[in-house]
């Protein structure tokens, strides 16, 4: 299903296959000790994977964020989000945590999702809306509280969970002023 308003997804999809499979995929990756590190930080770090599953599990929770949520989002909106989400992570990753090294799209899924249900909660088929956000909150909490850090399926040794919360941060920071821009212009204005 290709229309416009799934057209960003494919962007990112794109645009993240492209950046794994250059050499410049170390170069644009988070490195504290980095020169440029603000730089990959704010723009590309997010874009860059350790391994090919780790490339996979990322795109396929994407696909499934937007087929979830993205058609009821206009192309403005997601444009502005995927924005916004990627500098949430990179500012709070950089200036708000210890992490020496970060590649992933995880922070900004977690965030797509956060926001996907949030700005979508008017549809008729809300519970939906309830079980991300109540189970996105569970998942968060459990891994802000754990101290296991591993991922098997990466092969790493660690986990970035400051990146969830940080994409869940700017979720529902973006969600909040989304719905007060949306309130601000309302053109239709009760009378006092």
């Amino acid at each position: 299903m290709f229309t416009k308003r799934t057209l960003l997804a494919y962007i990112a999809l794109a645009s993240t296959v492209v950046v794994f499979l250059s050499p410049l995929n170390e170069l644009l990756a988070y490195n504290r000790n980095s020169s440029f590190a603000v730089w990959t930080a704010l723009s590309t770090a997010s874009y860059t994977h350790l391994s090919l599953p780790h490339l996979l599990v990322n795109m396929f929770a994407l696909l499934v964020i937007y087929y979830l949520f993205i058609e009821d989002i206009t192309v403005k909106t997601q444009i502005m989000l995927l924005a916004s989400l990627t500098l949430a992570v990179g500012i709070g990753i950089h200036f708000f945590s210890d992490i020496e090294r970060y590649t992933g799209f995880s922070g900004v899924c977690h965030g797509v999702l956060i926001a996907g249900a949030l700005l979508t909660l008017e549809r008729k088929d809300r519970w939906i809306n309830i079980l991300v956000l109540f189970g996105t909150g569970v998942k968060l909490a459990e891994e802000y509280l754990s101290d296991d850090r591993s991922s098997p399926l990466f092969n790493t040794g660690y986990v970035a969970i400051e990146a969830h919360q940080f994409g869940a941060l700017g979720a529902i920071v973006f969600s909040m002023l989304y719905y007060l821009i949306k309130l601000l212009l309302r053109t239709d204005h009760p009378k006092a």
